[in-house]
Parts: C-alpha cells; structure tokens; sequence
C-alpha cells in the first residue's frame, strides 16, 4: 500500500486518507477548519463565560441560551460543528452565547439555572454538610437496608408530592386523615 506523509502532522497515511489538498490529511484538513470555527466563534461572542467570567479558551463552549440545544442538535447532526457554524453564520447573541463547561453542564442539569446563580457557596455547603450529617446518623440494627431504602423511597416521593400543594391544601389533608384509622 501507498501512504505519504502528511505535511501538517508529520504522520505517514495511505493515499485515500488525502482528500483535496493532497499534502494535508483529511483529519488535519477537518482540524484545521473545527479550531477556525471554533475561535471565530469565541472571537464573535466575547471569548468568555457569561456566567463565571472564565476566559481560558480550552474550558469555554456554545450555549443554547433558552435551553434548546438538544433539539437544535436533533434538526442538525449529532456532531456540535453544524451547531457552532449556524452559531457564526447567523451571530445570534439572543439564541448563542458562551459559557465554560463547568457553567454550561451545570445549567443543564439544574433546572436550566447556573449552580453560580441558584445558590451562593455558603448555601451550598450549607446544604451538602445537612444532607452529610443525615446520611451519617446511626443506622438503626433491626431495620435492614431494604427496609430503610423503601422507607427513604418512600419519604422522597411524599415530599416530591407535598411540595406541589399549596399549605392550606397540606392542612387540609392533614387534618382529614387525623381521624382515618388505615
């Protein structure tokens, strides 16, 4: 088999992996052009995080501002360049903007809402010391962890339940079940 070296990477490749330019590899070639897209992007849209401020060009990347880029992505293709082309073809600040990766897969799995933004560190802490200190009490010998999993399972789906009514609807039930003997 014939292979040349490609011109950019130094890396000897069998001919077909040449295309148009019969000096660069087509991996080079398809590189070459996701960094220009990718820094004409960042070039366009402030080249930092508009939630943090973090401006190193490795941890930044596209945001779908209203929370819609998997359904963008299912119109496109599943690569993320169709995306980050419309994004520098269009220049859309109202649908695009950047953020860094910690920003963006935080708003993707809080609701659409920055963990920056939702709450402060100190809440934060706060919260994950009372769920640690939960966690850490003494099990009880005679229940068995199936047991104190359902009971858990149990307690979560009340609350998730209670948290949707209203407080005088919660008295309401309350009072109700007082005299319900089951």
């Amino acid at each position: 088999m014939e292979t040349m070296i490609c011109r950019q990477c130094g890396i000897p490749k069998p001919l077909n992996a040449f295309g148009v330019s019969r000096n660069i590899c087509t991996a080079c070639t398809s590189l070459k052009y996701r960094l220009r897209l990718r820094f004409q992007f960042l070039e366009m849209y402030g080249k930092i995080c508009n939630c943090c401020g973090q401006s190193d060009p490795r941890f930044l990347t596209l945001d779908h501002v209203n929370n819609d880029g998997a359904s963008h992505r299912e119109t496109l293709s599943s690569d993320t360049m169709p995306a980050l082309s419309e994004a520098v073809k269009k220049h859309r600040p109202d649908l695009y903007q950047i953020l860094c990766y910690n920003c963006n897969m935080g708003r993707a799995v809080n609701k659409g809402l920055c963990p920056h933004k939702d709450l402060s560190l100190q809440e934060y802490l706060d919260k994950v010391t009372e769920i640690s200190k939960r966690l850490n009490t003494k099990r009880d010998p005679s229940v068995t962890p199936v047991q104190a999993k359902a009971e858990y399972d149990k307690e979560r789906k009340l609350k998730k339940l209670l948290s949707f009514m209203k407080p005088e609807e919660l008295e309401a039930v309350l009072v109700s079940r007082k005299g319900d003997t089951r």
